[in-house]
């Protein structure tokens, strides 16, 4: 399998499904190219980072060794790092704020007999000038949050004209007024509850058992709606009127800080907002209760004093499982809106007082706007805490390496205090900071060559993308366009094929050094690219649209050519692979060749006979299923799309044209993609023993041999029978 992915991906790079790949279509090669700049991009930013992680890890051992010139040459180093690959990947937003905030803090406290820098009075208001660019975006959401919340209130102000959400006496007039016709409205009530019954609920039509109960219950619901709708409106204005770096320091002793959760702790005012708006979410909303595994049961306290009962007892239950109650809205009306709903029909049905026809029209109109303007109050809540959140970010990206304090070691406390054993991610013992230096400096130096090869692959992958596209610089050794073909180094810069034997000459170890950048690559490590081939002559001469794989475009050329030739030609096209399959398909579709693709049992035949006495000119059969017991001796033309390891099959694919019955010219085209696998198969496979199953390993190994020499590829060699 493993071989089968590799000749795959080397011969129809379409028909691949990485974990990177996102389209769930046929991709063209523009989208395939998309895809692996994209994943190279991906990869050149964590080995960037990693470098980056190291260099300021190394900086903080170095403060707390009192080495401050090597601290300050490492943050350094970063900010020549983000010079030298400016070009192609920035930073982390977050790693440059940590770098320019201590360096800027090691020059001011410890920078005397150090060699300033032209940077280095500017390094606070860079740091404070990313800071404002993280928080921009952040804050503009939170801006344009509270602009929609003010403009659906307003919407919903404008209906209420001042009065509460009971809107007007309707409802109350229409169940104390009701008498003989009482038992069919509340028969109406019944039934809607229990056919809308919320999951892990009792229904309220238990509780609404008359008409009497039912006014009062839904007297105290929109009392209780228009109570909680005031209380999450006031306390979501106060959020913003709290400095948002209060906000951030309460938040980090309240929930942004992994702690045990304590019993009757104080809440900070972000959460306090926040189950405002779940209580009155509750009251608009249907809310579906669910058991939930209660994690919080498992967790055992090693740091507090636990008696060994407990212990014990905790250990015992850590085979039970424990639930609780989880609420969760699906936005659907709560229950008693549906009873208002009800209400409204029943007073429409019934052709009632047209007075409560307009308000209950109003009412119902009331209740969705206060919805509506709910789930914006939930969006720009969500937004104020991801911009508390981001503030702490920044705060904890500031923070560097130390060693811990008095109070966290329980120096100095009571003997009776337990001794704080705080899990701070910064903070190191002594005994650890050799350790720590010894494996970032390992980190560092592979972090360097990996984010050297990586800028490599990202700016070799950008070049052969511009390809066609823009003039490529000439050599910078010896000056000469590069237009048909060239190489690449690993750094990404381009050479011409006459220029890299000389520097082999002059290189060591079978290495080329890069005249631009001094990279060493190795000579098995030297890239290709070949432009305006044949293959893309023959294309534009037969106008092929679309863009597809080298040897896809190839059948496709031919079969246009063969079109162009002969317009009733009819074609029977062998693959090994549905995949491919797939892909031809694309690319008929596109140039707008009729085909049609042995599939299924039932439209077996139904497309075969159209194959043969309609207007169609190719048939896609894949190996395994057509190439037996089928009399097609209309086609004249066979493509094997790939090369077959067993003669006998593929004898069987070209006898569907070639047999007794027919009387024209046959022809087979095999498609062979040069310096490949496909070309030692074409040569190395014997009719007779391959066929008979006598095949040696060293037969079959040397399928897989390649040469020494690397040439670049060309495109597919057709070869006609």
């Amino acid at each position: 399998m493993p071989l089968l992915k590799l000749r795959q991906a080397c011969i129809h790079p379409q028909v691949i499904r990485g974990k990177y790949v996102k389209f769930k279509h046929t991709m063209t090669m523009e989208e395939l190219m998309m895809d692996m700049v994209a994943k190279a991009k991906v990869d050149l930013t964590n080995a960037l980072r990693a470098v980056v992680s190291s260099l300021n890890g190394l900086a903080g051992i170095n403060w707390i060794n009192f080495e401050y010139s090597a601290t300050i040459e490492c943050y350094r180093s970063i900010l020549q790092i983000a010079k030298d690959y400016e070009h192609v990947v920035k930073i982390d937003t977050l790693q440059m704020i940590h770098t320019l905030h201590n360096l800027a803090e090691a020059l001011e406290n410890h920078g005397a007999g150090v060699p300033h820098t032209l940077r280095d009075a500017s390094l606070r208001e860079e740091a404070n000038a990313l800071e404002d660019y993280y928080l921009k975006k952040t804050e503009e959401q939170v801006t344009l949050a509270k602009a929609h919340t003010i403009k659906l209130t307003d919407v919903v102000d404008e209906i209420a004209e001042g009065r509460p959400l009971g809107y007007s006496t309707w409802w109350e007039d229409l169940l104390g007024g009701l008498r003989e016709d009482g038992r069919e409205l509340l028969c109406r009530i019944t039934t809607y509850l229990d056919d809308n019954k919320i999951p892990g609920q009792t229904s309220l039509s238990q509780r609404m058992r008359n008409l009497p109960a039912t006014l009062r219950i839904l007297a105290v619901w929109l009392a209780d709606t228009d109570l909680a709708r005031e209380e999450a409106m006031k306390s979501l204005a106060k959020l913003h009127n709290t400095p948002k770096e209060d906000l951030s320091y309460a938040a980090i002793n309240c929930h942004l800080t992994k702690k045990r959760k304590q019993k009757n702790k104080k809440l900070c005012q972000l959460c306090m907002s926040g189950n405002d708006l779940k209580k009155y979410e509750a009251l608009i909303f249907a809310i579906i209760e669910q058991n939930e595994e209660d994690e919080e049961l498992y967790e055992s306290d090693v740091e507090g004093d636990v008696n060994n009962r407990n212990k014990k007892l905790l250990s015992d239950l850590k085979d039970v499982e424990f639930y609780t109650i989880k609420k969760e809205g699906n936005w659907k009306p709560s229950p008693q809106e549906g009873v208002i709903r009800v209400l409204a029909s029943y007073v429409k049905v019934k052709r009632l007082r047209e007075d409560w026809i307009q308000d209950s029209t109003k009412h119902l109109l009331l209740l969705e706007s206060v919805r509506k303007e709910f789930k914006s109050l939930r969006a720009e809540w969500q937004k104020i805490s991801n911009l508390v959140a981001a503030k702490d970010e920044i705060s904890m990206a500031k923070l560097r390496l130390r060693l811990p304090t008095e109070y966290e070691l329980g120096e100095g406390s009571s003997s009776t205090a337990p001794k704080k054993q705080l899990e701070i991610v910064n903070v190191l013992q002594i005994h650890e900071l050799p350790f720590h230096m010894t494996l970032l400096e390992s980190e560092l130096k592979s972090g360097q060559l990996d984010l050297k090869r990586t800028a490599g692959i990202l700016l070799y992958l950008k070049n052969l993308q511009e390809n066609g596209n823009t003039e490529n610089e000439p050599c910078p050794v010896c000056q000469d366009k590069l237009d048909e073909k060239w190489s690449v180094l690993r750094c990404g810069h381009c050479l011409c094929f006459e220029c890299i034997p000389t520097l082999l000459m002059m290189g060591s170890l079978g290495e080329v050094e890069c005249p631009m950048c001094r990279l060493r690559t190795p000579k098995g490590e030297v890239s290709y690219v070949v432009a305006n081939s044949r293959g893309d002559e023959e294309a534009n001469n037969h106008k092929l649209v679309g863009s597809f794989s080298t040897k896809v475009e190839a059948v496709t050329v031919q079969l246009l050519k063969l079109r162009s030739s002969d317009p009733d030609v009819k074609v029977i096209i062998f693959s090994t692979w549905e995949k491919v399959l797939d892909v031809i398909s694309e690319a008929l579709k596109t140039n707008s060749i009729s085909f049609r693709r042995l599939g299924s049992q039932s439209r077996h035949q139904n497309g075969l006979t159209q194959f043969k006495n309609g207007p169609v000119t190719a048939l896609l059969i894949p190996l395994s299923r057509g190439s037996k017991g089928l009399n097609i001796i209309e086609a004249t033309h066979v493509f094997l799309v790939e090369p077959i390891l067993n003669p006998a099959d593929e004898l069987q694919a070209v006898g569907r044209v070639h047999r007794i019955g027919q009387t024209k010219p046959t022809f087979v085209h095999r498609f062979i993609i040069h310096n490949t696998v496909e070309e030692k198969m074409a040569i190395s496979v014997d009719p007779d023993g391959w066929s008979d199953g006598n095949v040696t390993f060293a037969e079959l190994f040397n399928l897989f041999k390649m040469e020494t020499t690397k040439q670049p590829a060309l495109n597919p060699v057709i070869i006609e029978d």
